[in-house]
């Protein structure tokens, strides 16, 4: 195997060595080996050198939630091929060989996903001119490339392969529309839904999400209201899977709750049920040995939602998923 076997395998199947950022930084740190890991007050890095994995710090010293992980490509580019071996680490090493190439195109990239029939969607970066930004959506894996034109030569090369891309890194399209949607009530909305599309529906519980979980949010009840309006009605209208439902949900109140414990009692009381979500979002797991990518994200949220449910039963097999999922058992 070689190093394009390696990117071309984290962007298809959203993982590298097997690990990817909802395992545990134990796990993590067994599988990749020697690293620096820098603990802050909000966050923990585990740095291997090529390869970078993030956790957040949960409320109430309950540990740490996945984050991301990045493959800075952009470190291969510094110092003689043996600097090159020594930030790719020896476990990466010991799987695609020792030999890895200073630059990373985006065509060779982009070559090499083509044979593997593995699809990437352009996206924006933020409206970032020296940034373009390219979307696995099935491994939900972001490939940034250098588009900065004050460095013509370097255009055209591969930065970093990003885990955890939702797609969407811009404003809601019609941002001031979704902020009227919060003070409307049910009647004004339903004649707003009946002028538009779906992807406008999508940004609004999308848009609606983000800013329910907020630090600094005032108005978080008003958009958990709209984030629930908007949802079941884009699952009345077929827009959105019984899936895509209970892991965007599941991972609202996951964060509200983690973030906001003071909150959460009554903001709960608009939102489904927890041990609802958490049961839909096991109920959407196709393949317990192995893993497939779309069952892990599943896993991940309803192991999130762990410490809210109330039956003791679904509390147990959450334990259990949570082991599976550091390695530490089989289901």
């Amino acid at each position: 195997m070689g190093d394009m076997e390696l990117f071309g395998d984290v962007v298809e199947f959203g993982e590298v060595l097997g690990v990817d950022h909802g395992v545990t930084a134990e796990r993590v740190a067994e599988v990749l080996g020697e690293h620096f890991a820098d603990v802050g007050k909000a966050t923990l890095r585990q740095d291997f050198g090529l390869v970078e994995f993030y956790w957040q710090r949960r409320s109430g010293g309950r540990g740490w939630w996945g984050g991301h992980f990045t493959v800075q490509v952009h470190r291969l580019t510094y110092g003689r091929a043996r600097d090159r071996r020594r930030t790719v680490g020896e476990a990466v090493m010991a799987r695609y060989g020792r030999k890895y190439r200073k630059v990373l195109t985006f065509d060779a990239l982009k070559a090499e996903l083509d044979r593997r029939k593995v699809r990437l969607v352009e996206g924006d970066y933020g409206n970032l001119p020296y940034v373009k930004r390219y979307w696995q959506p099935e491994s939900e894996i972001d490939v940034l490339v250098n588009a900065d034109a004050d460095y013509a030569g370097d255009i055209g090369r591969v930065l970093k392969i990003c885990s955890n891309s939702c797609g969407g890194w811009g404003e809601a399209a019609n941002r001031d529309q979704v902020k009227a949607l919060v003070g409307m009530g049910e009647t004004e909305r339903e004649r707003w839904l009946g002028k538009r599309d779906g992807e406008e529906l999508r940004d609004v519980w999308q848009c609606a999400r983000g800013r329910a979980w907020g630090s600094g949010e005032r108005r978080r009840s008003e958009w958990i209201g709209l984030y629930v309006w908007a949802m079941r009605a884009g699952r009345e209208r077929g827009l959105v899977t019984a899936g895509e439902e209970a892991r965007t949900t599941g991972g609202l109140i996951a964060a509200v709750a983690d973030q906001f414990p003071a909150e959460f009692e009554e903001l709960a009381q608009m939102l489904p049920a927890v041990d609802d979500v958490a049961r839909a979002c096991l109920d959407q797991v196709v393949t317990p040995e192995p893993l497939r990518f779309a069952d892990k994200r599943m896993v991940d949220v309803a192991v999130r939602l762990a410490d809210w449910v109330r039956d003791p039963e679904l509390a147990r097999e959450l334990e259990k998923w949570a082991d599976v999922r550091s390695g530490a058992t089989r289901m």
